[in-house]
């Protein structure tokens, strides 16, 4: 409390009473006050522990991961404490299990101490997170012969195509190529994480042209007509609605003159 005096003892200024931690490590040192004067000699004594700072040996296996996996790392620090912060969450282990969650790079920082005191090293450590690619294909799985060339698309881009007449960049089939049937395209995308592949049986529908049955002119004031047409099952129209059922048409009330009717297949590749 009063200056003027003297401090003895190891590693410590006589004068200002500084210790010199670098040198005396960690351990147990005792220290003395002593102030002379015209009065009996005054003096006083205390033990100073030093707590060693922990020196911190943590090695990261691999600072490249995929979202949502685990760090892989090794901490061989020898602590009291063990403190991991990550995206706002703490860990108390000395190997925690921290998972990636997010893209880019990613801030893990570890705090090891000591004592009551909190004697602590600290670092940083930064693991960069890459996605995980969709390769889901999202196109429709049924295809008309006659559109002739079609695109498959899938989630996300920048994988390889695989398949019977397909462009293996862009996707694009050659629908007249194959003809009808079953085909299977497969869509790989091949980055940092693990291959990821979907796959996708198109069936390529054959297209059948409708086709009316030739016809003759009929007299005005005919009661009925009956029409026929390839394939069957289709829906006819036009001829001023008049149309009965099954290509029969009531056209006793209609004018002479010149009438469009038309016949529409029934079927997943229509045709008029």
């Amino acid at each position: 409390e009063d200056q003027g005096g003297q401090w003895s003892g190891d590693y410590i200024d006589i004068n200002t009473g500084e210790i010199n931690l670098l040198e005396s490590g960690s351990g147990l040192f005792n220290f003395s006050y002593e102030i002379n004067g015209y009065c009996p000699t005054q003096s006083d004594n205390i033990t100073v522990e030093v707590v060693a700072s922990p020196i911190i040996n943590v090695t990261i296996l691999d600072t490249n991961v995929c979202v949502n996996s685990q760090v892989n790392l090794q901490n061989s620090s020898v602590a009291d404490n063990h403190s991991w912060t990550y995206n706002g969450q703490n860990y108390e282990n000395q190997v925690p299990e921290i998972t990636i969650n997010s893209q880019g790079s990613n801030q893990i920082n570890y705090t090891a101490s000591n004592g009551i005191n909190n004697c602590s090293n600290s670092n940083t450590y930064y693991i960069v997170g890459y996605a995980i690619p969709d390769p889901t294909i999202t196109s429709d799985s049924n295809i008309c012969e006659n559109v002739e060339l079609f695109t498959l698309s899938s989630v996300d881009d920048g994988g390889i195509w695989r398949g019977l007449n397909i462009d293996s960049i862009t996707g694009e089939i050659d629908i007249s190529a194959n003809g009808p049937g079953y085909y299977d395209f497969t869509y790989e995308i091949v980055g940092y994480c693990p291959i990821q592949i979907d796959t996708i049986t198109i069936q390529i529908i054959e297209f059948i042209e409708a086709q009316i049955n030739p016809i003759s002119d009929y007299c005005e004031q005919t009661d009925t007509i009956q029409l026929s047409a390839t394939p069957e099952n289709g829906e006819w129209s036009g001829l001023s609605n008049t149309h009965l059922i099954n290509g029969s048409f009531v056209i006793d009330s209609l004018q002479d003159g010149l009438y469009e009717l038309y016949y529409t297949t029934n079927t997943f590749c229509s045709d008029t």
